[in-house]
C-alpha cells in the first residue's frame, strides 16, 4: 500500500517476502518502518513484502520472479 493504510488490511490477507520467498499472512507482520509505511518480514526482517490486492496475488511464483528483478 503506497499510502500505508496498513490498518485497513485484513490480517488474513495473504502477503509474502521476495528475499526470503516465504509465503505469509498479513496478521503475522508485527513489526514496520518509517512511521508504519514500510511492512518488515517476519521470518528474514527485510522490507520486502508483498501484499495480495484486487490487482495481484502473492504466489511462490511472484515472489520468485521478483527476486530476481530486484
Amino acid at each position: 500500500m503506497a499510502d500505508g493504510s496498513f490498518d485497513r488490511v485484513p490480517p488474513n490477507t495473504a502477503a509474502g517476502c521476495y528475499e526470503c520467498q516465504r509465503l505469509f499472512t498479513f496478521g503475522e507482520i508485527s513489526e514496520f518502518w518509517d512511521d508504519g509505511e514500510i511492512p518488515v518480514c517476519p521470518y528474514c526482517g527485510r522490507d520486502s513484502i508483498v501484499i495480495e490486492s484486487a490487482d495481484m496475488t502473492v504466489t511462490p511464483e511472484r515472489l520468485f520472479a521478483m527476486k530476481r528483478t530486484w
